[in-house]
């Protein structure tokens, strides 16, 4: 018997029906209640499966748990842990650090040549990196694997501080196998520590670009020194345990790792693509249509843009953003002609961005440069087009269970395909608008969306109409 088959036998016990009685509330023949009782079945049909669950009175973590159990048992612990792996990637949007402070270092950098313990190998890249975005034409470039956790934490900071300094990094990934489970779960948790300093609102970015090998064994501990930090005068070499390092500001060493750095990465692939902001974003999309016949998108809020929402654009954008206007226009009828035939759209959305909607008259989608409140008016009539598109047959929203994922409201991602996912960050001092290129993150990410809406975090169609509807009565 599976974890599912017992929990759920045990919770049929708890509630004193019979399978008779739950088969007339659930849908399911009493000799299916049966067999999933006895492990010979696990249930493609979720709608019935959770009249079933609803009607055995379970509390929300008994209720949580025997869902968890017949994700495990319907898609494999390996598809549960990615699942899992997704949620804990896109919460995270929601704790990056929005606190912008502008400082000057200063360091009187000892003449060292050896390090030998992480204390002070802490403190020394510490030095290096605050005193380097000091200097004019600075850069830091690094082969450094996710485990030096305070480098991920100091870097925010130091980019921050000075916007144009040029950060590179080259790391390793787990394997080029893209149906290992394991390796995708790995790199996407790499990623999750990585996309702080990549938001940190650097002017010339940061870079990071990737290759692929085995992990434990290219950075085993019989490989010396793995790791490198290099500014425009330090070089770092570091040890597999963070523990000892050699220090160089010799010319000649500085020029040679700066050869070998660059000819390393001809051989990396660029782990995230930008995506021009502001109203340049309309072009971007006008000249890089995906080809995908099903778009899945999760945000605050659903996808607009394949609504006729011409006259608004008219109404809230002044003669002064003509070329923004013509762009968005042409946008906008591209979508409909794409995605309002035969392609599909689904889009996952909350309770707090329809508020704001409701509330505020704020789309999030739209940069903030060319943004104009709605007014109620439109706010109505653009809820009407979305409640009218999910009764449509070619899009479906739904509505995502707070309590069941925290989604940032900062935070807006479109998957296309395997291999082509974009992702828009919006807080109140930074936009960043990127692609994912990394093959293994992008599938977990699109496999995750896919099928989401079979999952406890996404309302039925049926509840979404109904919260949505509440608004208008």
């Amino acid at each position: 018997m599976s974890e599912f088959s017992q929990a759920l036998e045990c919770g049929i016990y708890k509630s004193g029906l019979t399978e008779n009685q739950l088969a007339k509330i659930s849908g399911f023949t009493r000799s299916y209640i049966a067999l999933m009782k006895n492990g010979q079945r696990v249930s493609p049909d979720t709608v019935k499966l959770k009249k079933l669950l609803e009607a055995l009175s379970l509390s929300a973590y008994e209720y949580e748990n025997i869902w968890n159990a017949y994700l495990k048992a319907r898609y494999g612990e390996d598809t549960y842990k990615m699942h899992m792996c997704a949620i804990s990637f896109i919460e995270s949007f929601g704790r990056i650090s929005t606190i912008s402070i502008k400082s000057d270092f200063f360091h009187d950098i000892p003449d060292i040549n050896t390090i030998n313990n992480r204390m002070d190998l802490e403190v020394f890249v510490k030095a290096v990196l605050e005193q380097e975005a000091l200097t004019e034409g600075g850069y830091v470039r690094m082969i450094m694997q996710e485990d030096f956790s305070i480098l991920y934490t100091m870097l925010p900071s130091v980019c921050r501080s000075n916007s144009k300094l040029k950060v590179e990094h080259i790391i390793c990934l787990e394997g080029a196998d893209g149906d290992d489970a394991k390796n995708r779960i790995r790199n996407l948790e790499i990623l999750k520590i990585l996309m702080p300093v990549f938001l940190a609102g650097n002017e010339n970015g940061y870079d990071v670009y990737y290759y692929y090998d085995k992990i434990s064994s290219h950075f085993a501990s019989t490989v010396l020194m793995p790791y490198m930090i290099m500014t425009s005068r330090y070089v770092i070499n570091i040890s597999v345990d963070l523990e000892y390092a050699v220090v160089s500001r010799e010319k000649d060493t500085h020029w040679l790792f700066e050869q070998l750095f660059i000819q390393r990465k001809k051989s990396c692939r660029k782990m995230i693509n930008r995506i021009p902001t502001g109203i340049n974003i309309f072009e971007f999309y006008a000249q890089n249509r995906p080809q995908s016949d099903q778009i899945f998108t999760i945000g605050s809020q659903p996808c607009f843009g394949t609504f006729p929402v011409d006259s608004m654009v008219h109404n809230y954008l002044t003669d002064d953003n003509r070329g923004a206007i013509n762009m968005l226009l042409n946008v906008l009828e591209d979508n409909r002609r794409l995605y309002g035939g035969m392609k599909l759209m689904t889009s996952y959305f909350t309770k707090s961005g329809i508020r704001r909607l409701m509330e505020d008259g704020i789309v999030d989608e739209l940069p903030k440069e060319i943004y104009t409140s709605l007014d109620y008016g439109d706010r109505c009539q653009l809820l009407k087009m979305l409640i009218h598109a999910i009764k449509s047959q070619n899009y479906e929203a739904y509505l995502l269970d707070d309590q069941k994922i925290i989604y940032p409201h900062q935070l807006l991602i479109s998957a296309y395909s395997m291999t082509d996912v974009n992702v828009v960050y919006m807080s109140e001092h930074t936009e960043a608008r990127f692609a994912l290129r990394e093959q293994s993150v992008t599938r977990i990410l699109f496999d995750f969306l896919q099928g989401m809406k079979e999952t406890s975090i996404a309302a039925s169609k049926e509840e979404t109409l109904a919260y949505l509807e509440s608004f208008l009565k």
